[in-house]
């Protein structure tokens, strides 16, 4: 079977279980991913009610990051509800329960509902800042290069949800200094979604401890200069058919 980015992840970290930039990746490739839950019953409404077991550490569901993979295991036509896995971690996490993954693969891994607690509270939603508590901006030097990377890398789910973004070092009105990325053109009801992404990446680039506020500014505002001639321009890849990111919560448990 195809090996897929999630399993790569998955083998590294188990390959080198200490490193803690291994580890961090994974989960953030976890999040990212797209999954499929199976579950007892097709769902009803909003509810779901997903399979469990219980492996002998606490009952744990069912995902995985192929259809194909949980017809396989299953062995036969099963309900199931697909939704990322930062959805997925914040449903199970209300429960208490953990996760299983890929179960059957070269690549399956288990995880404990305290190892999913752990992931759905730092997907929390951040806030984010506005242009007038900000004095000055300038370059942005002194930020490590893997938060830039992390940063980058997250771009690659934005497709469409902004034109392009400018990352920048700001000085703020009470006295503080720290970074600012600013996207123009937002499409309506992305913000939350890409201020949150953009605290997932400082998180799982180990570097949690960097702030970076988030600004949402359109093409048309005379600030975008400023931003423009001391910023790092970071272009957001196109979608093929505009979309949004879907703020509401996922399925509600059985």
């Amino acid at each position: 079977m195809i090996e897929t980015p999630l399993d790569r992840a998955v083998i590294a970290m188990t390959a080198a279980p200490e490193d803690e930039t291994l580890r961090l990746r994974f989960f953030d490739r976890l999040a990212e991913s797209d999954l499929v839950l199976l579950l007892e019953a097709d769902p009803s409404g909003e509810m779901i009610e997903p399979m469990l077991f219980d492996p002998g550490s606490g009952s744990v569901a069912l995902a995985f990051d192929r259809e194909l993979r949980l017809a396989d295991f299953a062995g036969a036509a099963k309900p199931y509800a697909a939704m990322s896995g930062r959805k997925l971690a914040d449903l199970l996490s209300g429960a208490g329960l953990g996760l299983a993954l890929n179960l059957g693969t070269e690549a399956e891994i288990l995880l404990s509902g305290e190892e999913i607690a752990w992931l759905a509270g730092i997907l929390v939603e951040r806030p984010t800042a506005a242009m007038d508590q900000i004095r000055s901006v300038r370059l942005p030097e002194g930020l490590p290069d893997r938060i830039i990377r992390a940063i980058e890398d997250k771009f690659g789910t934005f497709a469409g949800l902004a034109s392009t973004a400018y990352l920048v070092a700001a000085d703020y009105a009470d006295g503080r200094a720290g970074y600012v990325l600013a996207f123009v053109d937002v499409v309506p009801e992305a913000e939350a979604a890409l201020a949150a992404a953009i605290g997932e990446a400082l998180v799982f680039s180990g570097e949690d401890d960097r702030s970076i506020d988030v600004i949402f500014i359109a093409s048309s505002d005379p600030v975008l200069d400023r931003l423009a001639n001391v910023g790092l321009r970071i272009d957001l890849p196109e979608a093929e058919r505009p979309r949004a990111l879907d703020p509401t919560l996922p399925p509600r448990l059985k």
